[in-house]
């Protein structure tokens, strides 16, 4: 068909007709998604982190045959190592090594500090202290991204800052409390080392201190479930922050977080030494296949099994899988005292 020709005054415009005309097809490119990068402590190389929704525990039911044919436990618990730790911890490894009695050696390799009785009693003189618990979230915050080293090394700052006191070489000190934060001023933590988000992140939980919407008394009568809700709704909290707290704060022995690097190095190490069993998780665990994958197996110089077989197994140890993950973290060779502090 021909093209249409307007006339006017002016001159005559050309208008084609839509029949004749090719529509090109427009090509929607979609945002490249912002990997977060790690650093590998051991092999010093970048690794690419992504984000993982760990599998529902409920999924997996049943006893796996490897640990249902497990024989008894050869040797027990040295009598001192059992007087040492709180009496809950010590069903909970009982439990642990009558699952899978190959980990003894990993278990009493080294104490469970957060477990022991006198670490207890400690904490126990802060039940009430609500900087206590101020002070183990804000430590996540201020950890966050950064080195160990330069971690402390802002705390460190931040303390003399606002307080006027400076803390002595190898010795604990505390955060400043949550009113000393809400109280200074912007410019200052900005001066001590924290990012702009830091600092807002930490103004934001110490109002939530000083207001009372946080407090010893939430923490000691609220369930897991409310605690981890309110916390995971607090800007600059994340899931494995909140673990890390119900963990080393609160001393819960049933939780575990497949995002944590460590974890999922040891628990490949933990398969690949048992090579029955992880047939048998490959054989079993049909969700395997959809899961993420947290890192980028390309960029590591160990082998990371698949996390969601990691899950598969530690649902089997539930409800102490707390105890798992320091076993985990041991076989990585994760130094848990930095952790704990």
């Amino acid at each position: 068909m021909a093209n249409r020709i307007l006339r006017s005054k002016s001159k005559n415009l050309v208008i084609p007709d839509v029949a004749s005309v090719k529509l090109e097809t427009v090509k929607t490119v979609k945002p490249r998604a912002r990997k977060a990068k790690t650093i590998d402590d051991e092999a010093k190389i970048p690794i690419t982190i992504k984000k993982v929704k760990p599998l529902p525990v409920e999924l997996f039911e049943g006893e796996l045959d490897y640990f249902r044919a497990a024989g008894p436990l050869s040797s027990e618990l040295p009598p001192v190592f059992v007087k040492t730790h709180d009496v809950e911890c010590i069903k909970a490894l009982g439990a642990v090594l009558a699952k899978d009695p190959t980990l003894f050696p990993t278990v009493i390799s080294q104490n469970f500090s957060v477990f022991q009785i006198a670490d207890i009693e400690l904490a126990n003189q802060r039940r009430d202290d609500d900087n206590a618990y101020f002070e183990k979230l804000a430590d996540g915050i201020l950890s966050q991204q950064v080195s160990g080293k330069a971690a402390e090394s802002i705390k460190r700052k931040l303390t003399f800052t606002l307080t006027g006191v400076e803390p002595q070489p190898g010795k604990q000190f505390s955060t400043p409390d949550a009113k000393t934060v809400l109280d200074a001023t912007f410019e200052t933590l900005r001066g001590c080392g924290l990012s702009t988000r830091k600092a807002e992140y930490m103004q934001g939980l110490a109002a939530m201190f000083v207001s009372g919407e946080l407090s010893a008394s939430y923490f000691n009568s609220a369930s897991d479930e409310e605690i981890s809700k309110k916390l995971i709704s607090i800007r600059g909290i994340g899931p494995w922050s909140v673990t890390m707290f119900m963990i080393f704060q609160l001393r819960r022995l049933d939780y575990f977080d497949i995002r944590d690097l460590g974890v999922l190095r040891g628990g490949s190490r933990y398969l690949l030494d048992r090579p029955t069993l992880f047939e048998e998780v490959k054989s079993k665990h049909v969700l395997a296949k959809r899961t993420a994958h947290l890192i980028n197996k390309k960029n590591v110089k160990w082998t990371a099994v698949d996390e969601g077989y990691v899950e598969f197994v530690a649902a089997q140890f539930a409800p102490y899988r707390s105890i798992l993950m320091f076993l985990f973290w041991r076989l990585s060779g994760v130094n848990i005292n930095v952790l704990e502090s």
